[in-house]
């Protein structure tokens, strides 16, 4: 098997062409269940052959990105948390990453979570993000010179990440991309 043609800047056709529908998603503003152009919008957009979106496609659908079946246009697709956990595993045991380094993500995804709760809360919500913040501020006043200790946090941590989540309007976005992407396959 022949490796895929480079283009001047190294990227493959495929991986040039995997990039623009991508970029056409994030363009676009598509949410889960919306269709995309078909292989010969891309192909001629690109200037690639149909064989080389073909690839594409199935190889953003091996990501979990698109949907592809038979007969129907592309749509996007729900994220698969497990397609991420498998790739951060192998990236761990194979050390290509550190622990410390999924720590800083995992921190960077929860402050993007607390950015989007504070923008799209209730006034309820806040009043309990505001009351476990406090429990949680006055068990570390009792604890040095660590908060994080297991029975402690699982005890406020917990409770405080799930009512971030739910106000950050992450819920609501996952279910409606969920039923239209039902909805688009029946």
């Amino acid at each position: 098997m022949s490796p895929a043609p480079k283009e001047a800047g190294g990227a493959s056709l495929v991986q040039r062409a995997m990039e623009a529908v991508n970029a056409h998603i994030h363009a676009e503003k598509l949410r889960v269940g919306d269709t995309l152009p078909g292989e010969a919008h891309f192909a001629a957009q690109l200037g690639v052959s149909r064989a080389v979106m073909r690839e594409a496609f199935r190889s953003l659908a091996a990501l979990k990105r698109i949907e592809v079946l038979n007969g129907r246009k592309p749509r996007v697709a729900a994220a698969d948390a497990s397609l991420l956990a498998s790739t951060i595993d192998h990236a761990l045991y194979t050390a290509q990453i550190t622990v410390a380094e999924v720590w800083e993500v995992r921190r960077s995804i929860e402050l993007r979570t607390v950015e989007l709760a504070a923008r799209y809360r209730t006034a309820a919500q806040a009043e309990v993000i505001v009351a476990l913040a406090e429990r949680i501020i006055a068990a570390a006043l009792g604890l040095k010179p660590r908060l994080l200790w297991p029975d402690r946090y699982d005890e406020h941590g917990l409770p405080i990440r799930g009512w971030t989540h739910q106000a950050s309007g992450a819920e609501k976005s996952l279910a409606h991309g969920a039923r239209r992407a039902q909805g688009a396959r029946e």
